[in-house]
């Protein structure tokens, strides 16, 4: 029997992230630059043939932790994302 070098795999994903803060990102409302614990969520489709995936995120968001980090210009906002991924057999690691 033949197996299939296509696959088709659906997930999600929560990840924790470093926001960098700074008055051009949240509308003049921090001088200098600060960090702060952000969190992305989202869900993605994957295509894999043979040694390479394909990766497309048509859902994620992301979301600032604290007070501040609530003031950044992206908190609560959608975005669409994509990758593209090497199997290492495929270079010879």
């Amino acid at each position: 029997m033949k197996s299939s070098k296509h696959k088709f795999t659906l997930g999600g994903f929560v990840a924790p992230s470093i926001i960098s803060l700074n008055s051009s990102n949240t509308k003049g409302r921090f001088d200098g630059d600060i960090s702060q614990l952000g969190l992305a969520l989202g869900g993605g489709i994957n295509y894999t043939y043979k040694s390479i995936s394909f990766i497309l995120i048509p859902v994620g968001f992301d979301f600032g932790l604290n007070s501040q980090a609530k003031d950044w210009i992206y908190h609560k906002k959608y975005w669409l994302g994509f990758g593209i991924g090497i199997d290492a057999i495929l270079l010879s690691f």
